[in-house]
């Protein structure tokens, strides 16, 4: 199992990448809770769900509570 590098709450889709707020960004790259969204991610985006694992090109995601629609 590779490396959980963050965790999104908040999170919606947008196209191919998922928005929402960081937290555990073990890289550092954003502040905690920080609004962002990753690199592209294939395959059908609409399956995905709370505790569900995404994987972008450098990064792999726990995504946390869903935005409210």
């Amino acid at each position: 199992m590779e490396e959980i590098t963050g965790r999104i709450e908040g999170w919606f889709i947008t196209g191919t990448w998922f928005n929402g707020y960081l937290f555990k960004d073990i890289n550092k790259r954003w502040r905690e809770g920080q609004f962002f969204h990753s690199s592209s991610v294939e395959g059908d985006l609409s399956k995905y769900k709370e505790g569900d694992i995404i994987k972008t090109m450098n990064s792999t995601y726990l995504l946390g509570e869903k935005k409210d629609d």
